[in-house]
């Protein structure tokens, strides 16, 4: 028996229903001695046809797109390693504690740690939009997908350090802090 249908998602229940019912008026049939002459249940599914904006992507393009996806996961979960990093270090050599008794207020001082890692990422980020660009696929250079995806990263980069600074107050030792 040939079994054809639409891969793309929003065809999958009806046919799924279907193979399900099948199955279970041939296992009906079989435990009640009735023959197979029986035609089984049949689904006719006609979809709208898809826009260009739905069409679906090749094997490749979507290869493509997820594994820049996953090496640009990859280069940015190293930063907030390194952010935490200095911070705990001045905690644990008492840097900090001494700016403090020189008279600095805390906070200027997690404002000021804040624009250093927000200028510190920028670095990153542009590299980042630049390979994306000139090397990604097409599903990050379409329409307003390029100006979101900066966005994107951009608020990670700049909301990122508020979560690594409460956090590194579980660490005691800065090379914990890194690996963690």
């Amino acid at each position: 028996q040939l079994l054809e249908y639409n891969t793309t998602y929003t065809n999958w229940l009806p046919i799924a229903m279907n193979l399900v019912n099948n199955a279970a008026l041939r296992a009906f049939r079989a435990s009640h001695g009735i023959g197979d002459n029986i035609n089984a249940a049949r689904v006719a599914y006609d979809p709208f046809p898809l826009t260009s904006a739905e069409s679906k992507p090749s094997n490749a393009q979507f290869l493509s797109a997820g594994l820049i996806g996953l090496y640009i996961a990859l280069g940015f979960s190293a930063i907030p390693g390194l952010q935490a990093l200095r911070v705990v270090k001045e905690r644990e050599v008492k840097c900090k504690q001494q700016q403090f008794i020189m008279g600095m207020k805390p906070a200027a001082y997690w404002v000021g740690n804040l624009m250093w890692d927000s200028l510190q990422y920028l670095v990153p980020w542009v590299l980042c939009l630049l390979i994306l660009y000139f090397v990604g696929t097409s599903a990050f250079r379409a329409g307003n997908n390029f100006f979101a995806v900066a966005v994107l990263l951009l608020l990670y980069g700049i909301t990122n350090p508020c979560l690594v600074y409460a956090i590194s107050f579980m660490f005691d030792k800065h090379t914990s802090a890194q690996t963690f």
